[in-house]
């Protein structure tokens, strides 16, 4: 349960940038499916006519979300390249394998991320760059580990974790799923994907961006608390599934029957929507802050290894289908937020 309430803060310099309100991003985990974050992605800085790193103050990502974000708001891809990267990744990371409980080989993966990100570090590099975090978790830790291009106050009581990092060693460490790649090595720790628990990480961003930017706990004058100056949050998924039904009374047996209820128990933490839910329910708290969620209908429920070139074309393709249709309001959400972005 993340702690929305912060008595005593005071003002910080931290973030005092020439960007204000902020614009926040945060992008789902979901294996190859993120490749549909990725479409979303360079949809919005098609019609925006702006970089994702020129559209966003602070991004948040955890697993294939926190590829993204490293990626488009530190290493400043273009969007329009992100989708044909993920077909390429997917293809080379995720090849066949002779059960479920064989880990995919690390190597192929890192070597591809240190191709990605070179050099590049998680620090800021001017007044423009984006603050940025992914999530991990610490030698299996319960709570979240922050990747960090920022150091936040020594004073301010933010969730643990390192800033200065690789760019591909956080990929590495926020990619590092159970059962299919090890966890990353560094300094006699070991770090794993974020997303048991936080595989949406918009409240843990709103909570840190709330840490770091808030100005005061006082009254105003209308006897409200004074809240950040928050001008958008976009939360981005990589695609909306049906529940999976409980294996009661199921058929299959052995290792398929156990495989089906491991599978169950991980969706029950990593559950997208109910973090989307509550998000929805703050942002209207918190004085009406303009709340995106773009995360398109899944006809079937898909794993998180797709990497068949024509599979993976099909999740692009009902992607775009999803944010062309003018009947599901898509198209004119990314309107009202474009509008938003080019008042500030």
């Amino acid at each position: 349960m993340l702690n929305l309430q912060y008595p005593g803060l005071k003002a910080h310099n931290f973030m005092k940038t020439k960007r204000k309100p902020y614009g926040l991003l945060a992008i789902d985990g979901g294996g190859s499916r993120g490749i549909i974050a990725a479409r979303i992605l360079q949809q919005l800085e098609n019609v925006i006519g702006r970089p994702i790193w020129e559209i966003f103050d602070f991004g948040a990502g955890v697993s294939t979300g926190g590829l993204l974000v490293l990626s488009a708001l530190i290493k400043r891809t273009p969007s329009s390249q992100l989708v044909s990267i993920y077909r390429d990744l997917c293809e080379k990371i995720f090849p066949s394998r002779l059960t479920r409980f064989h880990e995919y080989s690390v190597k192929t993966l890192e070597r591809e991320l240190k191709q990605h990100f070179g050099e590049i570090r998680m620090s800021l590099v001017d007044s423009n760059s984006p603050h940025v975090f992914v999530v991990t978790k610490k030698n299996y830790e319960p709570e979240p580990y922050l990747l960090r291009n920022y150091d936040p106050p020594d004073n301010l009581n933010t969730f643990n974790g390192k800033s200065g990092w690789l760019c591909s060693e956080a990929a590495r460490a926020t990619t590092a799923a159970p059962t299919f790649f090890r966890p990353l090595e560094r300094d006699g720790n070991q770090y794993t994907d974020g997303a048991m628990g936080f595989d949406n990480p918009v409240l843990l961003l709103f909570q840190e961006v709330l840490l770091l930017l808030t100005e005061s706990n006082t009254e105003n004058d209308r006897g409200k608390q004074s809240f950040p100056k928050i001008d958008y949050i976009v939360s981005i998924g990589t695609g909306k599934m049906d529940d999976w039904p409980a294996p009661v009374g199921s058929a299959k047996t052995g290792v398929s029957r156990f495989i089906e209820t491991a599978q169950l128990g991980i969706e029950l933490i990593t559950n997208f929507e109910n973090s989307h839910y509550q998000m929805q329910m703050l942002a209207k708290a918190c004085g009406n802050i303009p709340y995106f969620r773009f995360n398109p209908k899944l006809a079937q429920r898909l794993p998180l290894d797709i990497r068949k070139r024509v599979e993976l074309n099909k999740l692009v393709d009902l992607t775009s289908d999803y944010l062309s249709n003018p009947t599901n309001g898509i198209p004119e959400q990314i309107e009202q937020l474009k509008a938003l972005i080019n008042s500030r």
